[in-house]
């Protein structure tokens, strides 16, 4: 049996697979080495996550984060993971990778992650040959659940909302200049409070002002982080990630009129991920 994990920041989506398909699917917290200890790893995944599994029974474990970027990130998960599956095999890759073979298959084209963070690549059906470097949610993060989040923020305490806009924030959040400088500044996880407003602009969509944020923030996503490949317009552009899912409708509105050919929107790359391993990997 084989474990699949696609972790971003908030959660991690895992998939149990065995010879005939996948038997189970839930979720943990988000598992990011740039934001989590090693014990604290552990710690989520003794308590969210062996309750669910048998762990002796895992052979394979492929494991596909946010953050596992470097070598010495990719280490810290697999250590942890090691600590739970002690006689399991475990592949530890970026995020990316993971989202590129969901998109794309054995294609080669352009992936993209819209999420809580953002990130994309060149993927030529077999490994990622060209990447657009993902700075964070505080230099980055062009088009993400995070981006959204600070953008509204923002405009709020600029007064740069319409009236109606700026009622229904403030009657939905109540929150002060003090309460965002805490939670941002001070307290743990800031990239997953910012990106937690973008349900916001998620129900009111149509409206003529948040249309226009949201293209303007995908607008930035595109010409930040898509338009930079070669040829990008003679490559077709996939999209993973609750945002891209979500808002698919303005995004592909902004890409056609920068002559962007989209393909797929998945919410998660977990399931695709699933039927990837299972039809290239033998572990029988």
């Amino acid at each position: 049996m084989i474990l699949i994990a696609d972790s971003g920041s908030t959660k991690t989506e895992w998939f149990l697979v065995g010879k005939d398909g996948v038997m189970n699917q839930f979720h943990t917290s988000g598992i990011n080495p740039y934001l989590l200890s090693t014990d604290q790893m552990v710690e989520i995944l003794r308590k969210e996550l062996l309750m669910r599994i048998v762990s002796q029974s895992i052979t394979h474990v492929f494991f596909y984060g946010a953050g596992c970027s470097t070598e010495t990130r990719c280490q810290e998960v697999s250590a942890a993971l090691s600590d739970i599956f002690l006689s399991a095999t475990i592949e530890v890759d970026h995020d990316l990778l993971g989202a590129a073979r969901a998109l794309c298959g054995t294609e080669s084209g352009i992936a993209c992650i819209l999420g809580t963070g953002s990130n994309s690549c060149y993927f030529d059906g077999h490994q990622i040959v060209d990447n657009i470097p993902s700075l964070g949610y505080i230099l980055g993060d062009e088009g993400s659940g995070s981006h959204i989040g600070r953008t509204l923020l923002k405009r709020f305490f600029y007064r740069d909302m319409p009236a109606d806009i700026h009622e229904a924030f403030l009657a939905e959040y109540q929150i002060t200049r003090e309460d965002v400088l805490e939670a941002v500044y001070r307290n743990p996880l800031p990239n997953r409070y910012l990106a937690s407003f973008s349900l916001f602009a998620s129900s009111r969509m149509e409206h003529p002002y948040m249309r226009k944020v949201l293209s303007e923030i995908f607008l930035e996503f595109l010409q930040m982080q898509v338009c930079k490949y070669a040829d990008y317009r003679k490559k077709t552009v996939h999209f993973v990630g609750s945002v891209a899912f979500h808002y698919q409708s303005i995004l592909q509105e902004v890409a056609q009129s920068m002559d962007i050919r989209c393909g797929c929107f998945l919410k998660s790359p977990a399931k695709a991920l699933a039927t990837y391993h299972l039809d290239l990997h033998s572990w029988e």
